[in-house]
């Protein structure tokens, strides 16, 4: 996860909840820009989000490696935050499912280089999808994921939130 993943899942009251679950993993820029900063400037967040780490979040230092390199060359690498180049890196040296974020830049450079063949494809998931995903695995009822996208309404693209709460209504409970 990269920072905006993990605040927007903590606003959504469901970072717990899915870090419990799943095995989560975090590099040490976007625990420095979450919490570290975080707290320094008081985000009430930021304190919430130290205690799940400590509780169910792996923090790991990540290393750089030829295929953060390539992914990083397909797109303007000075255009990302040290939180989104070590939870790409972290993604390869851990062998990650998928990289959880809501940074606009980054998902873009994700897409275009998940578009070349010769790349190796980085799976990634929003934060509003996550919560849809939560609910299609049984983790949490739907008026729980309405209740938490609605929490984030106001941080995600209007699209975004419009298209997961179709999502959400169409599934029901």
């Amino acid at each position: 996860m990269d920072s905006d993943g993990l605040i927007k899942l903590q606003k959504a009251g469901l970072l717990k909840i899915l870090a419990e679950r799943h095995d989560c993993l975090i590099p040490e820029a976007v625990y420095r820009e979450t919490v570290t900063k975080g707290k320094k400037e008081l985000y009430e967040d930021a304190f919430k989000i130290e205690e799940i780490v400590e509780e169910s979040i792996e923090l790991k230092k990540a290393k750089k490696s030829d295929k953060d390199r390539q992914v990083l060359s397909s797109g303007d690498p000075t255009s990302l935050g040290k939180g989104e180049k070590q939870a790409l890196r972290l993604y390869f040296q851990e062998k990650g499912d998928a990289i959880i974020s809501d940074d606009r830049t980054f998902l873009n450079l994700l897409e275009g280089n998940n578009q070349k063949s010769e790349s190796e494809e980085v799976p990634f998931i929003t934060p509003a999808n996550a919560i849809v995903a939560m609910v299609d695995k049984g983790i949490i009822l739907n008026e729980e994921a309405k209740r938490g996208l609605e929490q984030i309404k106001y941080l995600i693209r209007r699209n975004s939130y419009q298209m997961v709460l179709e999502k959400l209504e169409c599934g029901g409970e």
